[in-house]
Formats: structure tokens, C-alpha cells, sequence
């Protein structure tokens, strides 16, 4: 769990900072809350499949397929979290990034966790015919 945290904390503050930045610079809150996530997506995947989960077996299409989905998942949560914050609720933007985050964060790890790095049989290649 600590590799985790440490990870996130890490993978959150550059995402933070680059939505923040954006927000601050005039771009829209929906666009910088993408291009924040997307500028993390390939470490976040290096970094918690070698040193959180410590996965060190070759890296298969099926795998980067599984990370995608759980990440697409978060993320559609996290920007739906945003915009009905600021759209429905009036909440300031930076204030609902900051809940996005939270949201984000909360079902990534279990997406990760239960998903992602959980090790089927037939990766592992049992189960085939000998």
C-alpha cells in the first residue's frame, strides 16, 4: 500500500500541477483535466507495474489492454465527478479537480489492484494443452 501512495502522490501532484497550470494559463477545465491525466498515463503504468505490483514477466498486449480499461473507467469518473461539480453544483473548478482526483485515485487503485495486476492462469500459461 505505501508503493502505492507513494506512486499516486507522485502520479497526482504532476497531474495536479499540469491542471492547475493549464487552468491558470486560460485553458478550459475539461481540457486540462485530460491533457493533466494523459501526461501520466505511461508512468503511472511503468511505474506501478515494476515497483508498486512488482511485476517483472514480459509485458503482453492483453495487460496494457486491461490497464487501459481501468484507467478509461477512473478517468470517465473523475471527469464526471468535475463537471457535475462545476456544472450542476456551481463548485469552483479547482476545488472539483481536487474531487476528481479523489474519485480517480480511489477506483484506479481497486481497478489495479483486483484487475490490472492480478494474474490469470492463462497469462501465466498454465491451462494449455500439453
Amino acid at each position: 500500500m505505501f508503493k502505492y501512495i507513494s506512486t499516486g502522490v507522485l502520479n497526482t501532484g504532476l497531474g495536479a500541477i499540469s491542471i492547475f497550470s493549464l487552468q491558470f494559463i486560460g485553458v478550459n477545465y475539461v481540457l486540462s483535466n485530460m491533457l493533466g491525466y494523459s501526461a501520466g498515463l505511461a508512468a503511472s503504468f511503468i511505474v506501478n507495474r515494476a515497483w508498486t505490483f512488482r511485476r517483472r514477466d514480459a509485458v503482453s498486449a492483453f495487460e496494457i489492454a486491461k490497464f487501459m480499461i481501468v484507467f478509461f473507467i477512473s478517468y470517465t469518473i473523475n471527469i464526471s465527478v468535475v463537471i457535475v461539480f462545476v456544472e450542476i453544483l456551481k463548485v469552483n473548478s479547482y476545488l472539483a479537480q481536487m474531487a476528481g482526483i479523489v474519485s480517480y485515485g480511489a477506483i484506479n487503485f481497486v481497478g489495479l489492484r483486483y484487475v490490472f495486476m492480478r494474474v490469470d492462469s492463462a497469462e501465466k500459461g498454465e491451462g494449455d494443452a500439453a
